[in-house]
């Protein structure tokens, strides 16, 4: 029987309720919970706080992620008269990589900044800026990632994980091999050293190839595991090695160069679509003026790295990378072929 409720059939009733509903759906997503209050409040003209988790220790003068951080956060207050606010909160205080990426992902927590590497393990081609000796310098590294291989790469997390990246930022340095005891000059020093890699693919595949025994860690277990003899070292930049205090339980400093870890300033894609659209762009745009500045800076903190791992002790040496190329240059086709992105791959080596 089509009985009336206030004035309307119970049909109507019905598409009425199933239409309020709908319209509370953005992008796929229900709008409730703390993404529905960070709308309102933000609607409404009230504070509206993002927090930002990375994994380094709060150096404000070694670690780009940091200092990445604390410019996005005053950006941000500055131009939004303290509308907006960035809680940062650093030394993974919301969890391991793996576990942010996972709140990213749900939007429980809203931004993070973090190497590529973790991403791989989630969104496969990303891993594609990891590949050894693939980037000669910080000029191509901007290059890249500011062209058509950066918009690829942020479509293909978009559609993989459900997140926005909002910049791309270089790490201080590009990376080379921390040893406890023996001195990295050859290729032939790496045999069966058990080293901390990053726990990511092109990472253990790369060290496979060069001989050493890659040992995938998280990277707040590494100075307790190097300072108790379960590794023997760890591969990183300067800078990190510095901020980190990994010169108390290591002596020497490979130049391998190795890698270049690409930084990204990731987001909850439902998130930062419900803010109003002056508080987005205000964060987008500051994003990407930190990143910028990290560019700008990051070749010279590379030598201050290097500087403050001396200043503690440690020997820094060259080391021949020619033969350690040999090894692993297969692995671009390789790897480029295993995440259906050799198209990409070309981009990035034109």
């Amino acid at each position: 029987m089509n009985q009336r409720k206030g004035g309307m059939t119970r049909r109507e009733f019905v598409s009425k309720a199933a239409y309020c509903a709908t319209s509370a759906m953005v992008g796929g997503g229900v709008l409730f919970g703390p993404v529905a209050r960070k709308a309102r409040a933000a609607s409404s003209g009230k504070k509206v706080t993002l927090r930002l988790s990375h994994s380094h220790m709060p150096d404000p003068d070694m670690s780009n992620l940091q200092m990445g951080a604390l410019r996005l956060q005053e950006l941000v207050s500055k131009r939004t008269n303290n509308q907006m606010e960035i809680q940062i909160f650093p030394a993974n205080q919301l969890g391991e990589e793996r576990v942010v990426v996972e709140g990213i992902k749900m939007g429980t927590i809203d931004l993070m900044m973090s190497g590529t590497p973790m991403w791989s393990n989630f969104a496969p081609q990303i891993g594609l800026m990891d590949l050894p000796f693939i980037f000669p310098n910080y000029a191509r590294i901007k290059k890249v990632v500011g062209g058509p291989v950066g918009e690829a790469l942020r479509q293909h997390v978009m559609q993989a994980v459900g997140a926005r990246i909002l910049g791309f930022l270089p790490s201080f340095g590009f990376r080379g091999v921390v040893t406890k005891s023996k001195e990295v000059k050859k290729v032939e020093d790496l045999r069966g050293l058990k080293l901390r890699v990053v726990q990511a693919p092109v990472f253990i595949r790369t060290f496979e190839l060069l001989g050493a025994s890659p040992t995938p860690m998280a990277f707040g277990e590494t100075y307790t595991s190097i300072q108790t003899g379960v590794l023997e070292g760890w591969e990183h930049d300067a800078p990190t090695n510095a901020a980190m205090k990994m010169y108390e339980v290591t002596k020497f400093f490979a130049r391998t160069d190795h890698i270049h870890i690409v930084c990204l300033v990731t987001a909850n894609a439902k998130k930062i679509d419900f803010l109003p659209p002056e508080l987005k762009k205000v964060l987008e745009d500051a994003v990407t003026e930190a990143c910028n500045y990290i560019f700008d800076i990051a070749a010279q903190k590379e030598e201050e790295g290097f500087k403050v791992n001396a200043q503690h002790g440690m020997i820094i040496n060259a080391f021949e990378k020619g033969p350690a190329i040999e090894r692993v240059k297969g692995l671009w086709k390789e790897y480029a072929t295993k995440v259906q992105a050799t198209d990409i791959l070309a981009r990035m080596i034109e």
